[in-house]
């Protein structure tokens, strides 16, 4: 059976080195297949160098992948799915179709980091 809650606010402190202080962490409705967060910063954030992000941050939608799907926890799925996702959006960005958004509602997000040990 899954973990009721994945503890976001933790794996942040420990990933990111922030203090539980410096964001607010809330569960988003709708997640389907991966339980789904959004942290958001007290004040804009630098992510680690070795991040490759230059920019400062006020959000981050953060993701957790189990076996299985979130909403449906007895149907197994590959974790690979991640992997997949992760390749997609590296793709997806700063390609064509982001000009073709551009100026809409839409918009294509960046993945900031992929833990791949983790999911």
């Amino acid at each position: 059976m899954p973990d009721s809650i994945f503890d976001f606010a933790k794996y942040l402190k420990n990933t990111l080195s922030f203090q539980l202080e410096d964001f607010q962490v809330d569960i988003l409705n709708g997640g389907f297949t991966n339980l789904t967060a959004r942290a958001t910063f007290r004040r804009p954030v630098n992510l680690p160098p070795d991040f490759g992000y230059p920019n400062q941050i006020r959000s981050l939608i953060l993701k957790m992948a189990k076996p299985f799907m979130h909403a449906l926890p007895s149907y197994d799925v590959p974790m690979s799915r991640q992997n997949v996702e992760a390749k997609a959006l590296r793709m997806l960005h700063g390609n064509e179709l982001e000009e073709i958004v551009q100026g809409n509602s839409l918009k294509i997000p960046k993945l900031v980091y992929h833990d791949k040990q983790n999911y």
